[in-house]
Parts: structure tokens; C-alpha cells; sequence
């Protein structure tokens, strides 16, 4: 089976993550995957390396026409048995070269609720989403987005695959010296959708009760900016870290105290698994995303609009570290159905689901 993975770029994002997880599996397991893209990233040598075959989009920027063309032409060069697109841009150029030369399309559903606020583009997914041979989102919210538009037999939900890779692992170089305060972490895009801004608040509170806490977030994103300057305008530098992106983020998260999110959606959350799966204990807002992956005694949940009681879950699980060790270890128990091999063979049933003749 010949698989064309279509996707904007290869970056450091939670899409681009579960690719580079995937293709190589699926390419392991037999099948023949190429991978289509406009924009290298971190783990454009990682999926490069793994006998998947890359085929670079050359373009301008992210809205050149060239793209769309381009993209086009390969489907029409490569005849593939299935075109799978993930994120937006994708999903519509991707899908409509796809539909165009009639093969088979499966759209990857990596959110919890529909695509708001793009006008035409948000529009255009839809439209190419209702013809796709399957939707194939990562939490059963994200599957419901597509009620009323795409019958039941033809959406699906797999898992997102939680892999922990041995350079995740690894401690940085030089390796920071880390004192027994507690450190609450947070990894993710600093975008609106991961409600930051509750989140500072939320901390800075905690900053203000526990004078012993430190706090270290990773990720890049549109109100990294802002956070850094409420930080340094409470007078808090000192005690928060600002990391970007960490190929070692699994070592962190083995150290930290907990592991936050505030988002106020999500799809799967590629962090949250992998923080339960090294036994790190969660803080989490109450949205259905979180609730479909563990319950209240793998997690605490906030209200996503509540700083306050975020931040009294934070204390709590600063003051009961025996009682927060206990909900970890329920939740890294509840993540031993999302290993790499049961994900793929689960994508490779709606393969043959959608193309049964190969």
C-alpha cells in the first residue's frame, strides 16, 4: 500500500510529533509511506532516516501558489492509495488534490472542536472534510465535530502514540543543577487555545503562596512575548524559566513536581500523555479532552477560567506529594494502551477500511 502523508511542515508541533512517529512505523510494518511538505523542522531527518520517502514543496512562504500546484503534481506523479492530510493548510490543498485526482482521502482531526474564525479556509475544510473517504480524529470530541457532515461509518478515532525516545531522556548539556523546590512545568504553544494567560495568573499566585516554587515553560508561539513581560512585571524572573523548544523535555518532566495545562481545548494532548507516562503528576483544566484520558484519580481538574482554583490545585499538589504520586502512577497506568505498535496497527485497520481492494 502506498501511503502520501501531506503535511505544511516538519516542526516541533504535536501533528508534526505524531508523523514522525507514525511514518516510520508504517513503514516498518510494509507499507510503502511518502511524506509531502513545504517547510522543514526538527523532524524532517528524524522521519528522512526511517525509509520514508520525502518529497519537499519548494515555496516561497506558506501561501504561495506554488503550493497548491506542487502539491498537485505530486499526487498526480505518485498515484498513492491514500492521501492522509493533517492541519489546516493541508486539509484543504492536500484534499482538494486528492479528491481532484480521485484518490482516497483521510483528513486527521487533531482538535476537539470545529475550526472557527479562518472565514473561507475554515469553510473549505469542511467542504473537503464531507467528501474525504474518513475523518480520522484523535479524541472522540474531535470525531462529534464532524456530526451532521460526515455519516458515523466514516469517522473514526485513534489514539495519538506515546513514545518516549532515549534523547528525550537525556539530560541537557550542561546539566542545570535542580534544588529539591518544587517546579511546576508547562509545555505547549503559547497561543490563546492553551489558555496562558489563566495559567500566569495561576502561578503567579502560587509564586506568592510558595516562595520555595519554580516554574520552567517550554514552547514558542504568538503570546510567548507577553507572558515573559507579565513575568518580569510582577517581579518574578528570577523564579521563571522560559525554555523554547527541548528534545530533552521527557528529563524535565521526570524532574518536575507536576505538569500543567490550562487549555481551553485540546485534541489528544501529545504533552499530557507523556508527562503521565514518566509518572509526573497532572494539574489539568476540566475540558472533555482531559476527562476522556484519565479521571479524578489520575488527575486534578480545574475550572479553565479559574485562576484561583488552578492555583489552590497547585498548592495541594505541592503540600501532598504522596497523594499526587499516587493519581500519577493511576495515569501512567491508564496511558499503557497508546504504545506505538497497537496506534499503528489501528491506523492500518482504516487503511484497509478505505482502500479494501489493496
Amino acid at each position: 500500500m502506498r501511503i502520501l502523508h501531506l503535511i505544511p511542515t516538519l516542526g516541533g508541533g504535536g501533528a508534526e510529533r505524531q508523523l514522525s512517529l507514525l511514518a516510520p512505523s508504517l513503514a516498518r510494518a510494509g507499507m510503502e509511506v511518502h511524506v509531502g511538505f513545504y517547510r522543514v523542522g526538527i523532524h524532517a531527518t528524524t522521519i528522512g532516516n526511517a525509509g520514508v520517502v520525502m518529497h519537499e514543496l519548494f515555496a516561497a512562504g506558506s501561501h504561495h501558489p506554488a503550493i497548491a500546484w506542487r502539491t498537485a503534481g505530486l499526487v498526480r506523479r505518485l498515484r498513492p492509495d491514500i492521501v492522509q492530510t493533517w492541519l489546516l493548510q493541508m486539509d484543504v490543498v492536500g484534499g482538494l488534490a486528492a479528491l481532484a485526482c480521485r484518490v482516497p482521502l483521510i483528513l486527521s482531526e487533531r482538535s476537539s472542536q470545529p475550526v472557527i474564525g479562518l472565514g473561507w479556509k475554515a469553510r473549505a475544510r469542511r467542504l473537503v472534510g464531507s467528501r474525504a473517504a474518513a475523518i480520522v480524529a484523535n479524541s472522540y470530541a474531535g470525531a462529534q465535530c464532524w456530526r451532521g457532515q460526515v455519516p458515523e461509518q466514516r469517522r473514526y478515532v485513534v489514539r495519538n502514540a506515546v513514545v518516549m525516545t532515549p534523547s528525550a531522556m537525556e539530560p541537557p548539556s550542561p546539566a542545570p543543577h535542580l534544588s529539591q523546590a518544587p517546579h511546576v512545568l508547562f509545555a505547549g504553544r503559547f497561543s490563546a487555545e492553551k489558555g496562558i494567560r489563566c495559567m500566569l495568573e495561576a502561578m503567579f499566585r502560587v509564586a506568592h503562596a510558595r516562595p520555595d516554587a519554580l516554574f520552567i515553560l517550554f514552547g514558542e508561539g504568538p503570546e510567548r512575548a507577553e507572558a515573559e513581560q507579565r513575568v518580569v512585571t510582577a517581579g518574578l524572573a528570577k523564579r521563571f524559566t522560559f525554555a523554547g523548544y527541548t528534545d530533552q523535555l521527557g528529563w524535565w518532566m521526570s524532574k518536575a513536581s507536576m505538569c500543567v495545562s490550562a487549555s481551553r481545548f485540546e485534541g489528544n494532548p501529545n504533552v499530557v500523555l507523556e508527562a503521565a507516562t514518566l509518572g509526573c503528576p497532572l494539574v489539568l483544566s476540566d475540558i472533555p479532552s482531559h476527562r476522556e484520558l484519565f479521571g479524578d484519580d489520575c488527575a486534578l481538574f480545574a475550572d479553565r477560567d479559574s485562576p484561583e482554583y488552578f492555583a489552590k490545585l497547585m498548592i495541594q499538589t505541592m503540600d501532598r506529594p504522596s497523594v499526587a504520586q499516587a493519581r500519577a502512577q493511576a495515569a501512567r497506568a491508564a496511558t499503557n494502551c497508546y504504545n506505538l505498535e497497537e496506534v499503528t496497527q489501528a491506523w492500518l485497520r482504516v487503511y484497509r477500511t478505505v482502500t479494501p481492494k489493496v
